[in-house]
């Protein structure tokens, strides 16, 4: 969805118009934010928005991970290894 503006409703209003919801997101004229007692509760974007944040979210745990696993790791050396001990 490019750019489209996203909406809140309350949980009454939801279910009184699932259906329109519904069409109104498949089309691409909004995202919708369900609220239940003013607070939001659930976020309805189409499929394809969707999958792309699940792809988005699956891509930094990889590069986060090939980060962490490419870091330059330093073993401490045996005086430092003494000196936490308290090993004299």
């Amino acid at each position: 969805m490019a750019e489209a503006k996203t909406k809140t409703i309350s949980s009454t209003e939801f279910q009184r118009n699932i259906g329109a919801v519904i069409d109104q997101v498949r089309n691409g004229k909004s995202a919708v934010i369900v609220a239940a007692h003013g607070r939001p509760q659930v976020a309805i974007l189409p499929v394809d928005e969707y999958e792309s944040l699940v792809e988005a979210r699956r891509q930094l745990a990889w590069t986060r991970l090939a980060r962490l696993t490419t870091e330059t790791v330093v073993p401490p050396t045996d005086q430092s290894r003494d000196a936490s001990t308290g090993d004299d």
